[in-house]
């Protein structure tokens, strides 16, 4: 399937503190498609933009990713750091 990436797509985004936030995107970047989890600093005029903070995989790792964030979130139960089952 080929599909023509337009401008970034926000996926959601995280409060990380009072001047920063965790974006979850989809874009492309240098010809790759790309799924994006970049720290975003607020400017001094007051606007969000990029860090070099973050990581950025090719889109046809998504799914692995996924799964290794509920494997993730899966064991966080587990060891009781989060809310759910644990041992």
């Amino acid at each position: 399937m080929t599909t023509t990436l337009g401008p970034d797509v926000l996926v959601g985004s995280i409060t990380k503190n009072a001047n920063e936030e965790v974006r979850f995107q989809i874009r492309r970047w240098r010809g790759f498609d790309l799924f994006d989890i970049r720290i975003f600093a607020r400017a001094a005029v007051g606007d969000m933009r990029p860090t070099r903070e973050g990581v950025a995989v090719n889109i046809a790792k998504l799914p692995e990713f996924a799964s290794l964030i509920a494997e993730a979130e899966d064991e966080a139960k587990r060891l009781g750091l989060l809310p759910g089952r644990s041992e």
